[in-house]
């Protein structure tokens, strides 16, 4: 009888919680913490002598999150990637992988990863590159297949990992996704050989076991000699015609399904996209949105105020000039837009309406096709703090003002912005981290109320 009572009070109180949580967060408006998330909308993983950092992440149809990243040991400084998975609450499920996380390594190199997918069984894919720390050159493109569970797929590629050189191997890995046939292309570029000279784009394209799609250009991967290069972010989409356009802020190049070269490229309506985070980001209709900066500020821009403020020790370096964000759509042609209002905003310090530079690493859509761009202020005096900022854009342009503060937020909770996750209700999770003593970091999200 008494185990009856005591079970009953468990469940009266944490449904007292539940409740509570709920009317807090109706309370809250949009660009506030999630009340419900974490703690006080930040959830962390820390892992002991480690500093861990995400790259990218998804949501699953139950509301959870998985987050890619790296995690580097303090003592070898070497790298693996780790994937983690975190319930809708924001706390690690302990049912994936060890107590919520795997971590996996590339045999005496160091990795980066570049972005996550999901496959139509539920299993994701990791991607990225890996190479020796201690020399240049080397470079590989990995993809590593995890069962829904958090471990490694044996049936793909060997054991679970797929790791290919491409080129001469020193480049870099810009563009992924995930065919609705389950395929994988990767999209990035192969630095010149000799001093100014043309750099290489190459998209390569995998069966859905990780075996090249020998269909496609030359067992697999096609190379074009100057491309788009180290001209800026790159991002990928498959149209619905089959093709690749690929684009990187002002030049595009074309490939047919079997992976020729078409020229002039073409546009179209869109039915996947880049899964790797960047400032270039394609409609459906095959139109796109890029961010970018302008400097030095007009006088007449939006701005809104910061919401938080934490002192950093003194610059030693000469300060920033003071920039502004910009927002912009254009057609796939490259021609801007006219029925989108381009947007230009900067953050300043209410107390001193001391201007910042201000800048957009990364772009995502809403549900309702409104725009969230995530980046980082820097104060252009010494002493100013610096911090990340997201803002909302409505879908024909200009700053959503029932966002945040004017349009934006802005937290000390993070170093910098590693990327974002706009979840299906709206919620907008910012991945970064936070430093801890001994150069350890721990992977931290910060989850904003949509709506």
């Amino acid at each position: 009888m008494q185990q009856l009572r005591l079970t009953t009070v468990v469940a009266i109180l944490a449904a007292g919680l539940t409740l509570g949580l709920s009317q807090a967060r109706a309370a809250s408006g949009p660009g506030s913490l999630d009340p419900t998330f974490g703690t006080g909308g930040v959830a962390t993983l820390t892992i002991p002598n480690t500093g861990t950092a995400p790259t990218a992440a998804i949501e699953q149809s139950n509301g959870d999150i998985v987050v890619a990243g790296i995690n580097v040991s303090e003592s070898t400084f070497t790298s693996t990637v780790i994937i983690a998975r975190f319930t809708s609450a924001g706390v690690l499920d302990n049912t994936f992988g060890t107590k919520g996380f795997t971590t996996t390594g590339i045999p005496n190199d160091d990795v980066s990863t570049a972005g996550i997918g999901v496959l139509p069984n539920g299993d994701f894919v990791v991607v990225g590159s890996a190479g020796p720390a201690s020399s240049v050159g080397g470079v590989t493109y990995f993809l590593m297949a995890f069962t829904s569970k958090g471990v490694l797929d044996k049936t793909f590629g060997t054991n679970g990992i797929v790791n290919v050189s491409i080129g001469n191997g020193d480049g870099q890995l810009d563009g992924f996704l995930v065919q609705p046939n389950g395929q994988f292309v990767l999209e990035g570029f192969e630095s010149a050989t000799v001093i100014h000279g043309p750099t290489t784009t190459f998209v390569a394209r995998f069966n859905s076991n990780g075996s090249f799609d020998t269909t496609f250009g030359t067992d697999g991967v096609v190379q074009v000699q100057g491309g788009l290069g180290e001209t800026g972010p790159v991002t990928i989409a498959l149209l619905t015609s089959g093709d690749y356009l690929i684009f990187n802020g002002s030049a595009n190049v074309e490939f047919s399904s079997t992976g020729s070269l078409i020229s002039p490229a073409e546009t179209g309506p869109v039915s996947a996209f880049n899964a790797t985070d960047q400032p270039v980001l394609f409609q459906s209709d095959g139109d796109f949105i890029t961010a970018g900066i302008v400097a030095p500020p007009p006088a007449s821009v939006t701005r809104f105020e910061r919401s938080a403020a934490v002192a950093n020790p003194p610059k030693t370096s000469p300060p920033p000039q003071p920039s502004d964000v910009f927002v912009d759509r254009f057609t796939g042609f490259g021609v801007a837009d006219p029925t989108f209002t381009a947007t230009t905003f900067n953050y300043v310090n209410p107390s001193t309406l001391e201007a910042n530079e201000s800048s957009a690493t990364f772009l995502a859509f809403e549900p309702n096709g409104q725009i969230i761009a995530a980046g980082a202020i820097t104060g252009t005096a010494a002493g100013s703090p610096n911090l990340i900022a997201l803002a909302r854009v409505d879908a024909d342009g200009g700053l959503d003002t029932t966002f945040g503060t004017g349009g934006g937020v802005t937290t000390s909770e993070g170093v910098l912005a590693d990327g974002i996750l706009v979840e299906s209700n709206s919620d907008v999770v910012l991945l970064t981290e936070s430093t801890l003593a001994n150069n350890a970091a721990s992977l931290v999200l910060v989850r904003y109320l949509g709506n």
